[in-house]
């Protein structure tokens, strides 16, 4: 599979740098929202603002990166964004810069998932469907696992910031190995 579809390969290579990074912070996200003497409400309300932007980046731009063709574009943007809200985690010193970086990451969230669907489903071979379906979903499930417990970690050992850095390296890698896709013409 591998060796004849490079495309998919690539988007797999995006998708789990970007798993990797989100749930490295996902398990212990309350934790650190707890370090800057905030609540679990507050954890779970900035999260949920997260999830809210992304779903309307998602029905507000779909039509439009459909219509010019920049899937690909998108994806790249998206997985910016993450890498700065991951980072932006770093500069918050109160709940409401937690907010502030959640709502970038929804941003970044809502150009990534329909754009690298769109773009999987694009790449898949006639036939291999749910085994290249399941090497996507499979391998991000197996690397949330493995995040979950590295995030942790990262913590215990050194810092939240350490974990930050980590995360927007992260995603800006998941950016850069994006640009390896090139637009179909």
């Amino acid at each position: 599979m591998w060796k004849n579809n490079p495309k998919l390969l690539l988007l797999i290579l995006c998708n789990n740098l970007s798993i990797l990074s989100t749930w490295l912070l996902g398990p212990i996200y309350a934790s650190y929202v707890e370090t800057l003497g905030s609540s679990a409400f507050s954890a779970g309300s900035s999260w949920g603002l997260m999830a809210v932007v992304s779903a309307a980046v998602m029905l507000s731009t779909g039509s439009f990166i459909d219509r010019k063709g920049l899937e690909r574009d998108a994806m790249i943007a998206g997985y910016t964004a993450l890498g700065l809200g991951s980072l932006g985690f770093i500069l918050a010193t109160q709940i409401g810069h937690v907010f502030v970086a959640q709502g970038v990451n929804g941003v970044g969230l809502g150009l990534v998932k329909p754009s690298w669907k769109e773009l999987y489903a694009r790449y898949e071979d006639a036939g291999q469907e749910v085994q290249e379906w399941g090497w996507a979903d499979g391998s991000a499930q197996l690397l949330t696992g493995v995040a979950s417990f590295f995030g942790g970690l990262i913590v215990e050992a050194f810092s939240f910031t350490a974990l930050f850095v980590t995360m927007g390296v992260l995603q800006v890698c998941a950016a850069l190995a994006g640009f390896g896709l090139q637009r179909d013409a």
